[in-house]
């Protein structure tokens, strides 16, 4: 059982900055997308 708890610790350290980076992705696409709405607005 000691075995199974250290791969799902190990899993869970992997995951968090996994998160992380996805979110900050997602975050990142998501002002791309804002910014080239608010020129396309602009050009308009």
């Amino acid at each position: 059982m000691a075995n199974a708890s250290n791969e799902w610790r190990t899993l869970v350290r992997c995951q968090k900055p996994l998160e992380m980076h996805l979110q900050r992705r997602k975050w990142a696409e998501l002002e791309d997308f804002q910014c080239s709405s608010q020129e396309n607005a602009s050009e308009n």
